[in-house]
């Protein structure tokens, strides 16, 4: 066991107190004798030089304990060493190789971003030749000698067709939800007209196909949609927050979204009748009208341009 020697600084009335055995001390504490109340705590003589030094013997919270650990002591010089001089020097290194690599990630981004358009663009386009290619083909089932041919061959068209109406509606959704009527404007009426005119086309297929049910439904969802769709531009155009809002506001996508809900307004009156020109048929179980097979009188149902 290693015995350590502490120096007290002791002041007169202590050892006093001490010697007429009014006061007892146990290790650096004095205390009285009879009631154990604590009258002083014997200070080192180290403390006294310190404080002559001003420099603090004793550190706050379990700083010292911890300090007190000879190899922490020594990892803390070591560490001190390093930041002070060569340290510095690594740090900043670091530090330019982090910047560079975030440039270089900066960069990626970019270009992900720009074929992220570029897919995008690609994907519209795939939905739009779908909607065109249909039509064409439509138009061609006159000249089909096999009936049965022409059946399969609708079905075929109403799935690409259904597909892309319910791709057009979703983007059309998304750019609404994230309040993107004026940064995306242009893409907004594009994605309008195709998702109006594959809608009228779906329910034509079906006329086609005999399932005037079907198309009643299918016509009647999108005229209550379409309602849905002039509300959000009209309250998009009214919108002061955004009206007002310098990065937001444009006039270009301004004067788009007007004639957007202009031409909305138009749709609405032919989806409207369309709907109810099915609802008549479906009721009165008329006989469908004769398919022609041209592109502009689709099935008897005037179609928004």
């Amino acid at each position: 066991m290693t015995e350590l020697n502490i120096v007290f600084s002791v002041p007169q009335f202590i050892i006093d107190g001490l010697k007429n055995g009014t006061l007892e001390r146990v290790g650096g504490v004095v205390r009285k004798s009879g009631s154990k109340q604590v009258v002083t705590w014997l200070g080192e003589i180290g403390e006294k030089a310190s404080e002559q030094s001003n420099i603090p013997s004793q550190l706050p919270g379990n700083l010292q304990s911890i300090l007190s650990n000879s190899q922490v002591a020594m990892g803390l010089q070591v560490a001190n060493l390093a930041v002070s001089a060569a340290g510095f020097a690594a740090v900043l290194y670091k530090l330019n190789i982090v910047e560079k690599k975030i440039n270089e990630a900066n960069a990626r981004l970019q270009d992900l971003h720009v074929d992220q358009q570029w897919l995008d663009s690609k994907q519209c386009l795939a939905h739009l030749a779908v909607i065109s290619s249909g039509s064409r083909q439509i138009s061609e089932l006159q000249h089909y000698q096999n009936q049965e041919s022409v059946q399969t061959k609708l079905h075929h068209i109403d799935n690409g067709v259904m597909t892309a109406h319910d791709y057009f509606y979703s983007v059309i959704q998304r750019i609404f939800q994230e309040n993107q009527e004026y940064q995306r404007a242009d893409e907004l009426t594009i994605m309008y007209r195709a998702w109006v005119i594959a809608g009228q086309l779906s329910a034509n297929i079906m006329m086609k196909l005999g399932e005037v049910d079907v198309a009643h439904g299918r016509m009647a969802t999108l005229a209550r949609q379409h309602t849905e769709y002039g509300k959000k531009v009209s309250s998009a155009l009214t919108d002061m927050n955004k009206v007002l809002h310098p990065s937001i506001y444009s006039e270009s996508a301004n004067t788009l979204l007007k004639e957007n809900l202009a031409l909305a307004g138009s749709a609405h009156d032919i989806l409207r009748g369309n709907t109810l020109q099915l609802g008549f048929i479906k009721e009165e179980k008329l006989k469908l009208p004769v398919y022609q097979g041209t592109s502009n009188e689709l099935m008897g149902l005037y179609v928004v341009s």
